[in-house]
């Protein structure tokens, strides 16, 4: 059985394990976050708020102007229906280049989703910040253009800042679950 001695040096160690560990779990959680935020965008094409993103164009144009921006069979479908003189919108250039079409997902390649991430974290005053944002230029010029055209598409919802508070809490509470059952 524990001493009140032992159980007032557990809790001043459980304390500094805490105050150690919540920062990593905080910044952990940024995987998470970009996850649920990409997961909802490419799934549902919606924002923060629950509205669509948009529409892909369905205004026709030459087919010259889809020409090496998808796969490279694509672009000899391209070069067919220009040779035919048909036009072609761009939402109908993404059904022939394979990708979905019914709702903006905000990715085409998928490079710009492979360079969002963790781009700052800051821990003071007990306090930690985590920014996930663009972590290369050519992500942040991508995701800026985006972002004038949908609004912040990396804002979460308010159900994902519930989920990500639920995992914090759950790893915090194992932590101190962990210490007091060893008393």
């Amino acid at each position: 059985m524990a001493t009140l001695k032992d159980a007032i040096e557990s809790i001043r160690n459980l304390t500094k394990e805490l105050e150690v560990k919540i920062p990593l779990i905080i910044t952990a959680q940024n995987v998470t976050a970009k996850s649920l935020v990409q997961d909802r965008v490419q799934e549902t094409g919606k924002d923060s708020k629950g509205g669509q993103l948009g529409d892909y164009s369905v205004n026709k144009i030459s087919p010259f102007y889809f020409i090496g921006k998808g796969r490279k069979s694509t672009d000899g479908k391209l070069k067919r229906l220009q040779k035919e003189e048909k036009k072609i919108s761009y939402s109908e250039f993404r059904a022939l280049d394979g990708k979905q079409n019914s709702h903006v997902d905000l990715t085409f390649s998928g490079r710009m989703w492979r360079g969002i991430g963790l781009s700052s974290t800051n821990t003071s005053n007990n306090r930690t910040t985590v920014v996930v944002a663009p972590k290369d230029t050519y992500t942040d010029k991508v995701a800026e253009s985006n972002s004038k055209r949908y609004g912040n598409f990396l804002t979460l919802t308010d159900n994902e800042e519930i989920t990500l508070e639920e995992d914090v809490e759950f790893d915090i509470t194992t932590i101190i679950n962990t210490r007091l059952n060893a008393l």
